[in-house]
């Protein structure tokens, strides 16, 4: 954290639990003007396959269904640097994302940064071994811009989080059912 800025939070302002359901652990809290989120999730299949399902923008839309579409716009060799326009469905509206992948190591993280109509969103993934398969550990952020935002955070917070346990526990579904 840069010097001189602290941690701004509401009371109930971080939040941890473990879904009984899926499995996914989900921290969220509210951090100098932006939302994080972290998840950690295992999926009984290998660390290749989940990567698959998160690098490959047509089969990362099969568990993020607010995904409305996208396109590759400048690719880049080793994909860092590569830039995607994204669609994002939002209450009967759509939200256009400009995005660039900020890091990507094969078969073990990737990173995204997408930023529209005053929002920025970032995303990294990563993958490990697990005994029981594969830990896949997600770190999250928003920032929307002015003080409706701070007002609405909870809300926000709340609902930012229950997509991200949702999709998850569908890429977790989807990754175990897989013959890749």
């Amino acid at each position: 954290m840069p010097e001189g800025e602290r941690t701004q939070e509401h009371p109930d302002s971080s939040a941890s639990r473990l879904s009984p359901a899926g499995g996914v652990l989900l921290r969220s809290w509210w951090d100098s003007g932006v939302v994080r989120f972290q998840h950690c999730v295992v999926i009984r299949c290998a660390p290749e396959v989940v990567f698959g399902w998160i690098e490959d923008p047509e089969r990362a839309r099969q568990w993020q269904p607010d995904v409305a579409g996208g396109e590759v716009l400048h690719a880049e060799p080793g994909m860092v640097g590569t830039e995607f326009r994204e669609v994002l469905a939002d209450r009967g509206g759509h939200v256009e994302m400009h995005g660039r992948i900020t890091q990507f190591q094969p078969d073990a993280s990737m990173a995204v940064r997408l930023e529209g109509q005053g929002m920025t969103v970032t995303a990294r993934y990563e993958v490990g071994p697990h005994p029981a398969g594969t830990l896949l550990q997600v770190q999250q952020s928003l920032s929307l811009p002015g003080r409706l935002a701070r007002l609405l955070e909870p809300l926000i917070r709340r609902r930012v989080a229950a997509r991200a346990e949702a999709d998850l526990q569908r890429l977790k579904n989807l990754c175990e059912n897989d013959s890749y």
